[in-house]
């Protein structure tokens, strides 16, 4: 299945339609591919059935890693931030400043 001459790939996989189809096709090209997925809170999420799913189509390993703290972190809590800045040039100016 893998050699040392095929290039590897990391392919950030969530395990739907349309990443298990650009896996496998990766995997017909030639391809060596790692399967890549973030839990960032996903409700209802079954990571087994995604690494499975993922292997299933060819991909050498699946990696998921836990991304929740980073995602609310990194990611949340600056749309926050931005929101409220926002609301501060709304509310004093009388418009949304922000979006113009």
């Amino acid at each position: 299945m893998s050699s040392e001459s095929n290039p590897k790939v990391v392919l950030a996989y969530s395990g739907g339609l349309d990443t298990s189809v650009i896996l496998k096709w990766l995997c017909e090209k030639g391809f060596d591919v790692v399967a890549f997925c973030a839990d960032v809170g996903q409700h209802h999420e079954d990571f087994e059935a995604v690494k499975a799913k993922a292997l299933n189509a060819g991909a050498l390993k699946c990696v998921v890693t836990d991304l929740r703290k980073e995602f609310v972190t990194d990611y949340i809590f600056e749309a926050l931030r931005f929101c409220v800045a926002c609301e501060r040039i709304w509310t004093s100016k009388g418009s949304n400043k922000c979006l113009s």
